[in-house]
C-alpha cells in the first residue's frame, strides 16, 4: 500500500483505516454489481426466448388447424379446376384467395403463405402480388435457400430467417393432406416482453455494468490509496458512470415506437383482419352486411392551446359507395371535439360513389404529458365516427388516396417545438353505456368503431437543452469554480462572507431563467423534468453558502484534508447523483 505523508490533521492510523475501507467498497461495488448484471442479463435473455417458445407453438398450432381446415377443400377445388403439376388457372387462384377468407390471415407480426414443392406462391395475402410470377427459392439466398428446400422435400418444419447477424422471424410449415401444396406462416421476431418491463431491466442492466466498469476502473487507478490523484480519477470515472447512465435513459426515452400496434391499419389485410373482428365478436351475423365507408383526412395545421387541449384544421372526404344500399347522413363527428367548423361541404358523384369533403377547424380535448419535458413524447389522436346510429356502417381509412410518407399529413406540417416521427390509422372500440334514445339499440352494448388518425410527435430536445438543462449546469460550473478556489491557504485573501453576493447574483440570474421558462412552457400545475436541475442548482447554492459561512470558519478536518479535497471530489459526483435520481424518478 502507498505510503503518503500524513495529512494536517490525519494521522498515519486514520489514513490506513481508511484506506482499507476504501478497498473494501470497491471490491464489494464491484462483485455485487457484476453477479447483479449477470443475473438480469441472463434473466433477459432466458425469459425472451421462453416467450419466443411459447410463441412460435401457438403459431405451430394455429398453423395446423389451417391446415387441417383446409384439408377438405383444396383438393376438390383441385379437381374442379384441373389443376396439374405446378399450372395454376387464375380461377383457382381466386377460388383458393376466396376460400380462405375466414381463415387465419395473420395479427400484426404473423402472415400466412400457400406455397407449392417447387416454392411457387399459390396464395399470398396481398392481392396485389403477381403470384404466377413469384418463386420463394429464387428470392431466397444462401442458408434460407438451403432451409426452404429441406422443408419443401418434408426434412424440416422450421426455418430461421437472418436479418444480418440477428434473427429476425422463423417460418412454419405444415404440408395440406392430398396436394403438392405447404402452409407457410411467417412470424416476424419482435419483443414479446411488456415494454415497459423490459426497458426497466435495460435500465438497471446498462447501471450493474456501468457500476462494475467503475469498479475495475478503481482497481487499476488505486484510489484506495486517497491521493490527489487518485480523488480526481475517483470523481472522474463516478461523474462519467452518472453521465452515461442519465444519458442511456434519455436515449430509451427518445425513442420513437414504431412496433406495428394490433389495431393498426396500415393495409388492406388489417383492413379485412378488422372487419372479421367486427364480424364475428362484435357485430352480429343477422345484423346484414357492414357497410365500409372509405373516410381520408389532410392535416394541415396542429397547435397546442394548453396541456388538455388541442387545435387541428385541414380538410376531409368521405365515399359513399353506391353498392351500399343503406341510408347514411354525409358528415363525420369528431369524438373528443369541444368546438368544431366546417368550411365549405362539398358533395360530387362518381362512378362508383359519392364524394362528400369539406374543410375543418377542430379544437379537441387531448391530455398532454408534459412530465418528461423537454424529453416528452406525445400520441395525438382524431377520433372519427359516422352520423347516426347504424351498426352495419364502418370507416376505414382511404389508404388509395395517399401516397408514401405519413398518411394523412401535409408533408409542409409544422409543429412548432415538436418533430413530427410517424403517423397512422388504426380503430378503436367504444361501447356507449346509453341507447342515445333509440329503442332497438341495448345500453351497453352498442358498439361503435371508432377509426382513430394518430399522430406519433417528440419535443425538439436541442434547443430546449440549451435554454435550460445546459443553463443549470454552466451556474453549478461558475459555483464550482468559486467553491474550488477558496481552500485553507487562501484564507488571508477571502473572507467567507464575501461569497454570498456572488451566490445571490446566480441564484436571481437561475431564477429568472426558471420564471421565464415556465411562463413560456404551455400552463401546467406539474413538476417538469427540467424544474428538477433548476432546484439542484439552487440546493447547491444554498450549501455552499452554509459551507462558507457556517462550517469554513471553525476549520473541520474535512476542510483541511488537503486543501478541502474531499469536497471538491464529491462536487460533481453528488450533483450528477441528484440529477440521475431525479431522471430515474421522472423517466422509470
Amino acid at each position: 500500500m502507498e505510503t503518503l505523508p500524513a495529512p494536517t490533521g490525519i494521522s498515519h492510523q486514520t489514513l490506513s483505516l481508511w484506506q482499507r475501507r476504501v478497498k473494501s467498497l470497491v471490491l464489494i461495488v464491484g462483485t455485487l454489481s457484476g453477479v447483479f448484471s449477470l443475473v438480469l442479463g441472463g434473466y433477459l435473455f432466458f425469459s425472451q426466448r421462453a416467450l419466443e417458445e411459447n410463441l412460435l407453438a401457438t403459431r405451430r398450432q394455429q398453423l395446423n388447424e389451417v391446415a387441417e381446415a383446409l384439408a377438405p377443400g383444396v383438393p376438390k377445388l383441385m379437381r374442379q379446376h384441373d389443376v396439374f403439376y405446378d399450372i395454376y388457372p387464375l380461377a383457382f387462384l381466386q377460388a383458393l384467395r376466396e376460400s380462405l377468407q375466414h381463415e387465419f390471415r395473420g395479427d400484426g407480426d404473423a402472415v400466412l403463405h400457400i406455397l407449392d414443392q417447387q416454392g411457387n406462391f399459390v396464395y399470398h395475402p396481398d392481392p396485389d402480388v403477381p403470384l404466377q410470377a413469384r418463386n420463394a427459392l429464387e428470392e431466397s439466398s444462401g442458408g434460407e435457400r438451403r432451409q426452404l428446400e429441406e422443408a419443401l422435400q418434408g426434412k424440416r418444419q422450421q426455418l430461421i430467417l437472418q436479418g444480418g447477424s440477428l434473427v429476425r422471424g422463423w417460418a412454419l410449415l405444415a404440408p395440406l393432406p392430398d396436394t403438392p401444396f405447404y402452409a407457410v406462416l411467417l412470424q416476424t421476431r419482435r419483443p414479446l416482453m411488456d415494454p415497459q418491463l423490459s426497458r426497466r431491466l435495460s435500465i438497471l442492466l446498462f447501471l450493474g455494468i456501468s457500476l462494475l466498469s467503475f469498479a475495475l476502473f478503481c482497481r487499476v487507478v488505486r484510489t484506495h490509496t486517497l491521493s490527489v490523484r487518485a480523488a480526481y480519477l475517483f470523481s472522474l470515472g463516478l461523474s462519467l458512470v452518472l453521465i452515461a447512465n442519465i444519458g442511456h435513459l434519455w436515449w430509451l426515452t427518445m425513442q420513437p415506437n414504431y412496433s406495428h400496434a394490433d389495431n393498426e391499419l396500415a393495409s388492406d389485410q388489417d383492413l379485412d383482419r378488422f372487419q372479421a373482428r367486427l364480424s364475428s365478436q362484435v357485430i352480429a351475423p343477422q345484423s346484414g352486411e357492414m357497410a365500409k365507408y372509405p373516410v381520408g383526412v389532410f392535416v394541415k395545421s396542429v397547435a397546442f392551446l394548453s396541456d388538455q387541449n388541442l387545435r387541428m384544421s385541414g380538410y376531409i372526404w368521405q365515399k359513399f359507395p353506391k353498392r351500399y344500399h343503406l341510408t347514411a347522413r354525409p358528415g363525420l363527428i369528431f369524438s373528443d371535439a369541444i368546438e368544431t367548423r366546417w368550411q365549405d361541404p362539398l358533395i360530387q358523384n362518381f362512378g362508383d360513389y359519392t364524394l362528400w369533403g369539406s374543410g375543418f377547424d377542430v379544437t379537441i380535448r387531448q391530455e398532454l404529458d408534459l412530465a418528461g419535458f423537454p424529453l416528452n413524447q406525445a400520441q395525438l389522436q382524431l377520433k372519427l365516427i359516422p352520423k347516426g346510429f347504424e351498426r352495419q356502417v364502418v370507416l376505414v381509412p382511404d389508404l388509395s388516396a395517399y401516397s408514401t410518407g405519413n398518411p394523412g399529413l401535409d408533408p409542409r406540417l409544422f409543429i412548432n417545438g415538436w418533430d413530427i416521427t410517424r403517423s397512422f390509422f388504426s380503430y378503436s372500440i367504444y361501447r356507449a353505456p346509453t341507447n342515445y334514445g333509440v329503442e332497438s339499440l341495448i345500453p351497453g352494448e352498442q358498439v361503435f368503431p371508432e377509426l382513430n388518425l394518430e399522430i406519433q410527435v417528440r419535443r425538439q430536445f436541442v434547443g430546449n437543452f440549451i435554454t435550460n438543462i445546459l443553463a443549470t449546469i454552466l451556474g453549478l460550473g461558475i459555483l464550482f469554480a468559486i467553491f474550488a478556489r477558496i481552500a485553507p491557504r487562501y484564507m488571508g485573501d477571502y473572507n467567507p462572507t464575501e461569497i454570498v453576493p456572488a451566490c445571490i447574483s446566480l441564484q436571481f440570474s437561475l431564477l429568472l431563467a426558471h420564471v421565464q421558462f415556465r411562463n413560456n412552457t404551455l400552463q401546467s400545475s406539474r413538476i417538469l423534468y427540467v424544474d428538477y436541475f433548476y432546484f439542484i442548482a439552487y440546493l447547491y447554492i444554498l450549501a455552499v453558502i452554509v459551507y462558507f459561512v457556517f462550517l469554513v470558519p471553525r476549520q473541520p478536518r474535512l476542510y483541511r484534508y488537503r486543501e478541502a479535497l474531499i469536497p471538491k471530489m464529491l462536487y460533481w459526483p453528488v450533483a450528477l447523483c441528484l440529477a440521475f435520481g431525479a431522471t430515474l424518478f421522472t423517466f422509470w
